[in-house]
């Protein structure tokens, strides 16, 4: 069974925990976008609601069998902007991901950025090695 669910144009990961939706109350399926931190008993989570797109905070002492914690760093390079012509500058993010493999942990890290890209060449390292999305 695949890990992965489309849904409209947006892949979104398989769901980590069913929590109630804070805006509507009602059971939602959440996944994870983030690990905030790791520390010796605890690791705390940033989870998005599939509802309506809340993001929330969430501990757990024991993360599920077959997630790992990966490191993630994006780097988008200066170039121009295909539309404008503008110069668009280049930046840097580094974040932590769970996911059951590198490809799992890229698309997850899809949803996790804080920086939007438009038009930059994108370069996505996990655990310091460049990976290239699998679906293309």
């Amino acid at each position: 069974m695949p890990s992965q669910e489309l849904s409209g144009s947006l892949t979104k990961p398989k769901p980590y925990q069913t929590l109630y939706c804070t805006r509507d109350n009602q059971l939602t399926a959440h996944y994870v976008v983030r690990v905030l931190a790791k520390r010796s008993t605890e690791t705390e989570l940033a989870l998005c609601c599939s509802r309506c797109g809340l993001a929330i905070t969430y501990v757990t002492d024991r993360l599920p069998d077959g997630l790992r914690i990966h490191a993630i760093h994006v780097v988008a390079e200066a170039g121009p902007d295909p539309v404008s012509g503008q110069l668009l500058p280049s930046f840097e993010e580094d974040f932590l991901t769970l996911g059951a493999s590198r490809q799992d942990a890229y698309e997850r890290s899809l949803l996790g950025r804080k920086i939007a890209a438009r038009g930059q060449v994108v370069r996505t390292f996990i655990d310091g090695a460049e990976h290239l999305d699998e679906r293309f």
